[in-house]
């Protein structure tokens, strides 16, 4: 298993890709707004098993604190902790206060990872979810 900073144009489509697999096919978000102004700008990351990349994540960061986003692990890698890894991989990379809109139905996931969730649900991409925070130093 590689756990790393997409730093190259080969390891940025490996994250789309990934993120393309979850997103887009499996719960129906429309592409043109799962890739958004931010994809150029921000730090993205993955993890790589058997030369196949399995999850990614972004990482945006604000003066105050990191937005962390479109955290994914393919279907058939869930449950195995790679998710895990990859966060507390970023989080520890990163340091500070960090937030994040998460799906509901991962919120048990985000909380086992320490964060805690704040304000009311909203809609994105048609899939409810809630801000989260964490403060890592």
């Amino acid at each position: 298993m590689i756990i790393k900073e997409a730093k190259n144009q080969k390891d940025f489509f490996m994250c789309m890709k990934v993120r393309g697999q979850v997103f887009v096919d499996e719960q129906h978000v429309k592409s043109e707004i799962e890739i958004d102004e931010f994809d150029q700008t921000c730090r993205h990351f993955l993890i790589i098993i058997d030369d196949l990349p399995v999850a990614a994540m972004r990482a945006i960061e604000h003066e105050d604190y990191t937005k962390l986003g479109r955290i994914c692990v393919l279907k058939e890698y869930r449950h195995q902790g790679i998710g895990e890894k990859l966060v507390r991989y970023v989080t520890q990379l990163i340091k500070g206060e960090f937030r994040l809109g998460a799906q509901l139905q991962a919120l048990a996931f985000y909380e086992h990872l320490g964060f805690i969730s704040y304000g009311n649900e909203f809609i994105e991409a048609d899939i409810p979810h809630i801000m989260m925070r964490k403060e890592v130093k």
